[in-house]
């Protein structure tokens, strides 16, 4: 009987000292969101995070949650040509970067940022226009520095969200045409990235560089998740690109 109440005890000190430690890094790093999330729920929102977007069996999500994102338009000065109109994916990334160090935008830095990543991929891709999943997560490996970069395939609207909660941003590859967004100049760009920020009721909440308008620019859930492909090399073929997102 002494030895199941040593035992009982140095379990409950352990799971006391794991909720503790766990609640003590919310505290100390809290998500950068807008609206109420419970602590408990957004622990689950981690564990789901890290179990490669599984749902969690304890899991809960609330039915909007918008994380704070600073946005600039991939043309910081509204100059739509090369190589600001073909720089969505540099600044998707970038939007990313900012988050993580708690930085803001001026059209000034952020264009000297977008030039300096195009300068980076040309000499490292020998281009910078249409940058797949593969080659965008190399250069937030490599030019960001960041280890910890995952690649969701074929995610659900479940798991997307489930990484907003863990106050982890979304970059979303994409036939941009088949977004429908009503800022971008008609046709709509063959190919385009962007950043999932929050969601609420049936749409996703983005910061989408594509348009001086795409802070906190809403897309239908379905139409997000119809639209994603990863660029598969040729325009012809942009509904052939596989379901992804970093």
């Amino acid at each position: 009987m002494s030895l199941l109440l040593v035992l009982g005890a140095a379990l409950f000190w352990f799971k006391q000292d794991t909720v503790l430690r766990a609640a003590s890094q919310v505290k100390n790093n809290p998500p950068a969101a807008e609206g109420f999330y419970d602590a408990k729920d957004f622990l689950n929102g981690i564990v789901a995070g890290l179990s490669n977007g599984k749902k969690s069996a304890n899991s809960k999500l609330p039915a909007s949650y918008k994380l704070k994102v600073p946005f600039t338009p991939q043309a910081p000065y509204a100059n739509w040509v090369l190589p600001y109109e073909e720089a969505c994916e540099e600044a998707s990334a970038l939007i990313v970067d900012y988050f993580w160090k708690g930085k803001t935008f001026t059209p000034l830095t952020a264009d000297k940022e977008l030039l300096k990543i195009v300068a980076w991929e040309k000499k490292t891709f020998g281009d910078y226009i249409h940058t797949d999943v593969n080659q965008t997560v190399r250069l937030i490996k490599e030019y960001f520095g960041y280890k910890n970069v995952r690649v969701l395939q074929n995610p659900t609207v479940e798991q997307i969200k489930q990484e907003v909660v863990a106050g982890r941003p979304v970059i979303v590859p994409s036939a941009g045409r088949q977004l429908g967004n009503k800022y971008f100049k008609t046709p709509g760009p063959i190919y385009h990235m962007y950043v999932i920020t929050g969601f609420s009721g049936s749409e996703f909440i983005t910061n989408d560089p594509g348009t001086k308008r795409g802070e906190g620019y809403r897309y239908a859930m379905d139409v997000v998740m119809s639209a994603m492909h990863d660029w598969a090399g040729t325009e012809d073929n942009i509904d052939q690109g596989r379901k992804a997102v970093i």
